[in-house]
């Protein structure tokens, strides 16, 4: 996800004040941070259609709103996401904590949950957006 779909993202964001606040040069380092962390936190599984690449851009900036308004979490000192539930599945995203934001973690849910599907050599891999998400913390 580039700065310029970034900044499109959130012209009409709720946060949008917070982000803009933002030089520039700082949105572009976060925003980098934010994209390391979705991409780590989906493991190398690749988006199959449109939705899901919306889906893991939608992270990326969310995450990046998370860093901005959490600095904390750009130095490690805070890393509480530990995983993500779907119905009766628990997805965790490592042995490690995670550094992922509340809506970062639940925009990338339906793809880890599709990931999960694969390993297990699930045949229907396209049913994968779960009807709810919830978050467990550390």
């Amino acid at each position: 996800m580039t700065l310029v779909e970034t900044d499109e993202f959130f012209r009409e964001h709720p946060l949008k004040e917070s982000y803009f606040k933002y030089s520039e040069n700082e949105r572009s380092g976060i925003l980098a941070v934010a994209a390391r962390d979705i991409q780590a936190a989906v493991s190398g599984i690749e988006p199959v259609n449109g939705d899901e690449k919306n889906f893991i851009d939608a992270a990326i900036a969310e995450q990046t709103i998370f860093l901005m308004l959490n600095p904390e979490y750009l130095t490690g000192k805070y890393t509480r996401t530990a995983a993500v539930g779907s119905g009766e599945s628990m997805l965790r995203f490592s042995d490690q904590l995670s550094p992922l934001g509340q809506r970062a973690a639940a925009l990338i849910a339906p793809l880890l949950k599709r990931g999960e599907n694969l390993k297990e050599n699930t045949t229907d891999a396209t049913d994968i957006l779960p009807p709810t998400v919830s978050l467990m913390r550390g």
